[in-house]
């Protein structure tokens, strides 16, 4: 690639530099992209929230304007488009937590592994540890604030009064509590598991746990390394030991 050039060529670095700040760029631009979209779904969410906290009288728990299948309906049309978001979104959700997973633990592993890094590979090797953490809080933050905002209404359903309310409302307000305390309403990591705070926890501990298991292999592997040695240095002694008593003997 750099044939007729020279290793410290100025034109050379430069181009070099700009093309890997360019492709880190592209590197964390979908992570910019899922968020602008998971932000404006939040938005949505809390506007409907917003509207049903303002339309409960607080002194008797009616709603003063409007009817809650209206805001049923408008919930379950946000829902819809989460869903489809979610079709779209989801394999890069757990794509993206499993490699940078991988990466975060490699890099990691990496540097305590091998003490002699040169500088620029240790700016690298941070810089691309930095993006690859930042994805994975990006991914999750997202997530979790997309969750909370869909089950955010549920708060205020529970200030509704029931008994002022005739059967076909008592049935919406069911059906409303139905499908926010017993659907999974967010992102998910390919439909494996969703993607809310719970989630901050599950990628955490995987990766401490697969953290400390490299060290104890590192340590392991080392100490092997080391009996071998002095078993080989052990053995080698006793062949001289016994060539000399041998020679001697004869």
């Amino acid at each position: 690639m750099y044939q007729g050039f020279s290793d410290g060529d100025l034109f050379v670095n430069v181009v070099s530099g700009l093309g890997g700040l360019f492709a880190a760029l592209i590197f964390t631009v979908p992570s910019y992209f899922f968020l602008m979209n998971g932000v404006a779904l939040a938005i949505n969410f809390q506007h409907l929230s917003n509207d049903l906290r303002m339309s409960i009288r607080g002194e008797d728990g009616t709603l003063a304007v409007r009817s809650l299948e209206w805001f049923r309906l408008r919930h379950s049309q946000l829902c819809t488009l989460l869903e489809v978001a979610d079709g779209i979104f989801a394999p890069w959700i757990c794509l993206t937590l499993v490699c940078s997973t991988v990466q975060v633990l490699a890099a990691i592993f990496g540097f305590y592994a091998d003490s002699d890094v040169q500088v620029a590979t240790a700016v690298s090797g941070v810089y691309w540890l930095l993006s690859y953490f930042f994805q994975m809080a990006v991914t999750l933050l997202t997530g979790a604030i997309v969750h909370e905002a869909a089950h955010e209404p549920l708060k205020f359903l529970y200030q509704l009064d029931q008994a002022k309310m005739d059967i076909p409302e008592a049935l919406q307000l069911q059906t409303f509590l139905n499908k926010l305390t017993c659907n999974r309403i967010g992102f998910t990591a390919w439909k494996i598991f969703p993607i809310n705070k719970e989630a901050f926890l599950l990628v955490f501990g995987t990766y401490v746990t697969y953290q400390i298991l490299l060290f104890e292999l590192q340590l392991d592997l080392g100490l092997d390394a080391q009996m071998d040695e002095v078993g080989f240095c052990l053995q080698l002694h006793d062949s001289k030991v016994i060539a000399s008593n041998f020679t001697h003997f004869w």
